[in-house]
């Protein structure tokens, strides 16, 4: 299976990285594009040398057809996860409240170009406190899957 992510510094590594993401945590995704991203995996997620980094959080308990393909699409750009709202500590880790509309997108990198370029649009940025570095991110808040899939798409391009 092709990998999600890659982190290793060979083929060998990215192997044994990728059994990994395919654990199937809390859910099964249904895509091999998406992995299920829960608080055992999530340092590793987003520790991939993938520029961006895209969680989808939802109630949901199958991964939606939109966002499977807008994994398959943006594959080579994008580490996909998805986290349900039924793990608290990815909850508090994104910000997002039980009470609070879902789905929502949280949209993650390290690259100061993107950071910059988020923060012109007026982005509220978070600082993930799960890697070292200077990986920030914002939540989009809730919005219909065509909307979302827009957010995505202009915030790697």
């Amino acid at each position: 299976r092709p990998l999600l992510c890659s982190t290793g510094d060979s083929a060998e590594e990215d192997s044994q990285i990728s059994r990994v993401y395919f654990h199937q945590g809390l859910h099964i995704t249904g895509t091999q594009y998406v992995a299920a991203v829960d608080s055992t995996n999530a340092r590793q997620f987003f520790s991939s040398r993938t520029q961006y980094k895209v969680i989808l959080v939802t109630e949901l308990p199958e991964t939606p057809g939109w966002f499977r393909q807008l994994a398959s699409e943006l594959r080579g750009e994008c580490c996909f996860g998805e986290t349900r709202c039924t793990d608290p500590l990815m909850m508090d880790l994104f910000g997002v409240s039980a009470a609070e509309p879902l789905p929502v997108v949280v949209l993650a990198t390290d690259s100061p170009k993107a950071i910059s370029y988020w923060k012109s649009k007026g982005l509220d940025l978070f600082s993930l406190g799960l890697v070292g570095g200077s990986a920030q991110a914002f939540c989009s808040g809730s919005m219909d899957p065509r909307a979302l899939t827009a957010l995505v798409r202009q915030a790697v391009s």
